[in-house]
């Protein structure tokens, strides 16, 4: 072999080996674009043999558009080309190659190329282009505001046509705006300048902005870190919030407007209240001196006038109350303690009130309470209920009729409590009727008191309580109405009976005589209270008309009781309270409250604040007197 071409045969032989390892075909052609050969890898990225392909035109294996057609013997690089595979789908490869000539005499050889296989990148790319197709259609069709911003420099690239009306501008005026120029409070761009740092995402931030053309608009932002033309960005969507807020400012002034006028509707009640009711004592109170004073007896008729006076008096006061309840159920006022209690005890609350009553109309009342319920509810308002019931029963039912009061587990698990009469029942056409408020289905034509509003009271008392009220005509005569309470479970009743076991205990010794002091500065009612107390047994009064004063004979006569009125000049009953509870030598000596305030809130609040009592005016003289015996009862191991 000749020496001197072996160096030829080392850089053919390398070729060879670079042709091997390399991704991209190799290829020769002739003058006229006839394949001369191909590198081996043609059936990886053709799908056919090399030996397929010999003398196969240039133009035949790849397609070249027109406008990429390269000058044959000429350098040429980066041509695109699409090659159809057998089984019909498409590739494409990027083309270049050089004329090659021979050293000695400077003849055509070939031309010698490489096909670089770039389908993956240009379906990406088809992909992308798709997608930002997609992504700007959606963003045009969006109502909110979207813009895509550098992560570098945050300024908008990208802006649909919503933002340029959001912030009163072309969308090509708002690219190259960073987004701190438009954010107006500093601390919000601190805020996206640090979540930007960290790329992180922001989810409805509240934001005042600022458009180009002045002015601000609130928004709610959301951003979260996105790739745009292969550099890192952060999507932002903004939706206009401006509207919203302003209605969401004119509800809470509406609704401070409304607590306001509830409150000032409060407050007249608990003055009307005061009012209607401080007169109402005197009335009610010496009308019950004068027909129970065995001193100075009344005479028969005497005692009927003033028995009249009397059952006016109390219907007044019952109308007062029912007016202000239901004005209270109105404006969310009334309010229930629930707690666990037996059915039995307000039962045996109720009937003796209303006995009285059916008797006067030779009514008899049967008491068919067969099972006692523990419920679970506010016993004031549901003997409330239930008086309201018992009296409707006597009011509307025959001379002579029943009464028949029962209780059973209904349908819904809760306890029910019946009252049946015999009357004449609820007519079908006015059902509908029957607890709408003031409504009194014809009975206010008749000698039958009532306002027409205690229903329509019970019901919204029971509905506070968890429960439910309705009513059904008996088949033979009369109705039924009941109402139904939650029944308690053993844990309630467990710490109910935790309670029971606190009992006060007076403080006065066997056989001595009690001191009591009245604070009250109605001249009227301190009579009044005088001539009640001197009935009382070995019971002594002391007052004052002022709190001050009050304060001060506490301290120096140490009283066993206090009865504090709430409304005093100067100091009120509450002031004087805390005065007397923060006194060591008078913080033990119970206090009763006794107003003409008896709005539930107020009642609440004094039995919050430490009072023992919280009686109201006008005052119940027996209810009183069975009060101040319990509190002032002797105790031996006290």
């Amino acid at each position: 072999m000749n020496d001197d071409l072996l160096p030829i045969k080392n850089v053919n032989r390398r070729l060879r080996d670079i042709i091997r390892l390399t991704s991209d075909l190799v290829w020769e052609a002739d003058r006229e674009c006839g394949l001369l050969s191909i590198s081996d890898n043609a059936l990886e990225h053709l799908g056919v043999h090399p030996s397929e392909l010999s003398e196969r035109d240039i133009h035949d294996i790849w397609k070249i558009s027109e406008d990429q057609q390269p000058e044959w013997l000429k350098p040429f690089r980066d041509v695109l080309a699409e090659y159809t595979m057998p089984d019909g789908s498409m590739r494409y490869f990027q083309l270049g190659g050089l004329p090659v000539f021979d050293d000695r005499d400077g003849s055509f050889v070939c031309v010698r190329g490489i096909a670089k296989n770039i389908t993956a990148t240009i379906n990406a790319e088809r992909v992308a282009s798709v997608r930002e197709r997609q992504f700007g259609t959606i963003a045009e069709a969006s109502g909110a505001a979207i813009l895509i911003l550098s992560s570098e420099t945050f300024e908008i690239v990208y802006c649909n046509t919503a933002a340029g009306r959001m912030f009163h501008a072309d969308p090509a005026d708002l690219l190259g705006v960073t987004g701190g120029q438009l954010v107006v409070n500093s601390s919000d761009q601190k805020f996206f300048e640090d979540e930007v740092a960290i790329d992180s995402k922001i989810h409805n931030r509240e934001t005042r902005l600022r458009p180009l053309g002045g002015g601000e608009l609130w928004s709610l932002i959301s951003m979260e870190p996105i790739e745009y033309e292969d550099a890192d960005a952060f999507l932002a969507v903004i939706t206009d919030i401006t509207q919203l807020k302003v209605t969401e400012k004119d509800l809470v002034e509406a609704k401070e407007e409304a607590d306001q006028a509830s409150r000032a509707k409060t407050d007249f009640l608990s003055s009307m209240s005061h009012e209607l009711r401080t007169p109402m004592n005197s009335i009610l109170g010496f009308g019950q001196l004068l027909s129970s004073d065995p001193k100075n007896p009344l005479t028969e008729e005497q005692l009927e006038n003033l028995d009249y006076i009397l059952k006016g008096g109390q219907h007044l006061l019952d109308l007062i109350g029912d007016v202000l309840d239901f004005a209270n159920i109105e404006t969310g006022v009334i309010v229930v303690e629930i707690g666990n209690f037996k059915i039995s005890n307000i039962v045996a609350e109720c009937l003796p009130v209303i006995s009285n009553m059916a008797k006067l109309r030779g009514i008899e009342i049967e008491n068919a309470l067969d099972q006692n319920f523990d419920v679970l509810a506010d016993p004031t308002r549901s003997r409330q209920v239930l008086l309201n019931l018992l009296s409707n029963a006597v009011k509307y039912n025959k001379p002579g009729g029943k009464i028949r009061l029962s209780a059973s587990t209904s349908v819904s698990g809760r306890c029910r409590i019946s009252v049946s009469d015999t009357g004449p029942g609820i007519p079908v056409e006015k059902q509908d009727q029957l607890f709408q408020p003031f409504s009194r289905l014809g009975a206010e034509n008749t000698d039958i008191e009532g306002t027409g509003i205690g229903l329509s009271i019970s019901t919204r008392l029971v509905e506070l309580m968890n429960g439910d009220i309705g009513f059904e005509n008996n088949v033979e005569e009369g109705a039924t109405f009941w109402f139904e309470l939650p029944i308690a479970d053993a844990d309630s009743l467990l710490d109910s009976e935790a309670d029971a076991s606190m009992v006060f205990s007076g403080k006065a010794e066997n056989g001595a005589q009690a001191k009591l002091l009245y604070v009250e500065d109605n001249p009227a009612n301190l009579k009044l209270m005088k001539q009640i107390i001197r009935r009382q047994e070995n019971v002594e009064m002391i007052s004052a008309h002022t709190a001050e004063l009050g304060i001060g004979l506490a301290q120096t006569e140490r009283p066993d009781l206090i009865i504090l009125d709430i409304n005093l000049p100067g100091m009120d009953g509450f002031e004087a309270l805390g005065h007397l509870k923060s006194n060591s030598e008078t913080k033990n000596i119970p206090v009763i409250a006794l107003s003409a305030d008896a709005m539930p809130l107020q009642v609440q609040r004094g039995m919050d604040a430490g009072f023992i009592e919280y009686l109201t005016k006008p005052i119940d003289i027996d209810r009183f007197q069975t009060t101040l015996s319990r509190l002032l009862t002797d105790n031996q191991s006290a």
